[in-house]
């Protein structure tokens, strides 16, 4: 599935209908927020344009072509600005470029600032529930509140969980994240029961925040 359609309209109701959903089977109040990245990772674009700097060098030194002094500094510029442009265009390219642990920590991060910025953790009840997903990081991360006690809820916790970086690789998919989300009712439903309490959260994902990074 594209990641476009995790931003597209009918998404983004089908969110607010299953968030609905939740809220009836539990009192544990539910969040989505997505970013298109959680960090900025310019030195992978540098990264690379020198090596297409690096290519185009080595392309002019063994080609069986003539080329003038001056070009090579020149195209060695070019190349670079070409391939840093790119980088910042393709996340195919930065997650080349970065470790699969960097990207989780960026994530992780994010998601601990949306949690405050998002007031999650300001519902009355404290069982705020904040649901990230980063795009181009192809991970989410589950925010609790101290209202929802993993070491309670157990293995349908951890499983619940997994569900969604599973949902985001080898590809996102907006299905299987639904599916995910969904399943969440059950899992929580057991330790927090639904009960009769204002909706302090809105349903509606959110997808506007100063967690996005900069291209």
């Amino acid at each position: 599935m594209s990641e476009a359609l995790f931003r597209d309209p009918k998404s983004r109701a089908e969110v607010k209908a299953a968030i609905g959903e939740l809220e009836k089977e539990t009192s544990a109040e539910f969040l989505v927020a997505v970013r298109s990245a959680s960090g900025s990772y310019r030195d992978a674009d540098y990264l690379a344009g020198f090596l297409l700097s690096l290519l185009a060098l080595v392309v002019m030194l063994y080609v069986d072509l003539e080329f003038r002094l001056l070009s090579f500094p020149v195209n060695a510029v070019v190349a670079f600005v070409a391939g840093a442009y790119a980088s910042s265009k393709l996340p195919g390219v930065r997650r080349a470029l970065t470790t699969s642990k960097r990207r989780r920590a960026a994530v992780r991060e994010h998601a601990k600032a949306a949690f405050v910025d998002l007031h999650v953790a300001k519902t009355h009840h404290r069982c705020g529930l904040l649901v990230y997903v980063s795009l181009l990081e192809r991970h989410a991360e589950v925010i609790a509140d101290v209202g929802v006690h993993p070491a309670v809820l157990g293995d349908a916790w951890t499983r619940a969980i997994a569900a969604f970086d599973a949902a985001l690789v080898p590809r996102p998919s907006f299905p299987r994240f639904l599916e995910a989300l969904r399943a969440l009712g059950p899992t929580l439903a057991h330790a927090l029961p639904a009960c009769d309490h204002e909706n302090e959260l809105p349903d509606d994902a959110d997808e506007t925040s100063e967690a996005d990074a900069a291209p």
